[in-house]
């Protein structure tokens, strides 16, 4: 699975459109239209995408964070070769069981 591909899937998985994603990875919408047609991107602006972007994942709230993973996960599954399929499918796993979790026990959901 492409790189290019992964950040579809994040950006897929929190149901923004390429100008709300541009907007939290700080650059302009075209760089991020370019960059999901695969074609070449500053590597400057590559992390920056990266950083921004897994920075505002990682702030969500618990639920939100680990529904967005579980949708993200589920989309890369369909796009990935069977070779690479073992982690991601390993990954899920335990984000639907940290959320089962959380909705078991609501104590959990404000760690």
């Amino acid at each position: 699975m492409t790189i290019r591909d992964s950040y579809l899937c994040k950006r897929l998985a929190l149901g923004m459109t390429q100008q709300e994603f541009a907007s939290i990875a700080e650059v302009d919408e075209g760089i991020i239209s370019l960059f999901e047609r695969g074609e070449y991107i500053n590597p400057v602006m590559f992390e920056k995408i990266k950083y921004n972007v897994e920075n505002y994942i990682r702030s969500l709230k618990r639920d939100k964070y680990l529904t967005t993973r579980i949708i993200e996960e589920t989309m890369m599954l369909q796009r990935q070769p069977e070779e690479e399929r073992h982690q991601t499918l390993s990954h899920l796993i335990i984000h639907v069981a940290k959320l089962n979790m959380d909705m078991v026990n609501p104590r959990e959901r404000d760690r």
